[in-house]
């Protein structure tokens, strides 16, 4: 049987026996794999440093075809991103990061930009004062490369120009955009609207620039990073339906959407 290799990050492991493990791997060409880890509890397997939770590793697989869970042979590990092990709150970002994948991303569908992003995130987390800012980037870029965008680059009718700090607009999260409204929070045509300031909407829209790695934030004030932040895990938990059960540790002030209740923004 033909093997591949593929860059990969763990997303979760699980014990298959006393010596085996099944593993959720986040591979750059290949999307998520599911496989199984022959005897990699044993000493002297072909797992070097062992297939741990959010490390990064050159992964070599037989791909099934009759199964979903493949068969994981060789694990080269290159990268530990040890400020996962060492900060709680580094280690909460990178769970919410990578329940978040597992449930947003196909089995086998790949997103090579989305993997470049999980790695961009493993890695500026190493300095624990960039966590909001690195997370505001991930989430924009999770909801990017799985189609779910929001829609925040235009101002919608009726809203001054300029759009003053203080100002609150009007978000749909059934229509993903902005809508015309200023002051929302109350149902309009039977969909919620929540209210969003500006000023959060533009922190959105700096980490959306192309160029977003060597933009300044220096102006954008760290309130609106975590307003930021709570609107976009927001909007996520609306697409899943529920909330990731790690966004309660991460975000503990979050008020999860339902029935009008969003009130971060």
């Amino acid at each position: 049987m033909s093997r591949t290799s593929d860059q990969a990050v763990c997303l979760r492991h699980w014990d298959w026996s006393e010596t085996s493990q099944t593993l959720a791997l986040f591979t750059r060409t290949h999307g998520i794999l599911r496989a199984l880890a022959k005897g990699s509890r044993r000493p002297g397997t072909p797992y070097s440093g062992g297939v741990e939770l959010l490390t990064r590793g050159e992964a070599t697989f037989i791909l099934k075809t009759e199964t979903d869970l493949h068969l994981l042979v060789e694990w080269d590990l290159q990268e530990t991103f040890p400020a996962l092990r060492t900060h709680l709150e580094v280690y909460y970002a990178g769970a919410y990061a990578a329940e978040c994948l597992q449930r947003m991303v196909h089995d086998h569908d790949a997103h090579p930009e989305l993997f470049d992003a999980l790695l961009v995130l493993l890695r500026a987390l190493s300095d624990p004062g960039s966590l909001p800012l690195a997370l505001l980037r991930f989430q924009h870029q999770l909801l990017l490369w799985c189609g779910f965008r929001p829609g925040l680059d235009a101002a919608p009718r009726g809203a001054p120009e300029g759009h003053k700090a203080g100002l609150v607009l009007a978000f749909s999260p059934e229509l993903g955009e902005l809508v015309e409204g200023v002051g929302a929070g109350r149902p309009r045509g039977g969909t919620d609207l929540w209210p969003v300031r500006a000023a959060t909407i533009e922190a959105i829209r700096a980490v959306a620039h192309p160029d977003s790695m060597q933009v300044s934030f220096s102006g954008v004030q760290g309130r609106d990073i975590d307003r930021a932040n709570a609107f976009l895990a927001s909007y996520i938990c609306h697409l899943l339906g529920s909330a990731p059960s790690s966004l309660r540790t991460l975000l503990p002030k979050l008020v999860v959407p339902g029935a009008g209740s969003w009130r971060v923004g």
